[in-house]
């Protein structure tokens, strides 16, 4: 009788042929839905809906993604310089990735009254930035 394997131990993941050919068209497409990627691919919908109930695929499928976006964001970072010295919202992307000593400025309206004792009593509080209010 052959030695079972313990429930808990790891088991390492192998993708078939489909699976691979899946993921490659999903890092690579410049489509976004699940039916669009599976047509691309050449898998049924279904499949990989199947698929996706495995655990072990969706951790080795969700492993090769970061693999994949980390090795794109070198590329991604420098496109994002780029651009940053002509628009103020990559500018701000950038800043704030790189910049340790960047923080966000915001507008800040406050109104209200000042009582006998000097103490501000603050009815609205306006971040124009973030267009959020309080009221008190």
């Amino acid at each position: 009788m052959g030695k079972q394997k313990n429930p808990k131990e790891c088991t390492e993941f192998a993708p078939n042929k489909n699976q691979v050919n899946f993921l490659e068209t999903y890092i690579s497409s410049e489509k976004t839905t699940l039916k669009d990627i599976s047509e691309e691919s050449g898998v049924k919908r279904q499949t990989v809906y199947g698929w996706r109930k495995n655990p072990d695929f969706v951790k080795w499928f969700n492993s090769e993604i970061v693999k994949a976006m980390e090795a794109d964001l070198p590329d991604i970072w420098r496109d994002v310089k780029r651009r940053a010295k002509r628009n103020h919202n990559d500018s701000k992307l950038y800043l704030e990735r790189f910049d340790k000593d960047y923080s966000e400025k915001k507008n800040i309206n406050l109104e209200g009254n000042v009582n006998t004792q000097n103490e501000v009593l603050v009815s609205v509080v306006n971040i124009t930035e973030d267009k959020k209010e309080v009221k008190e």
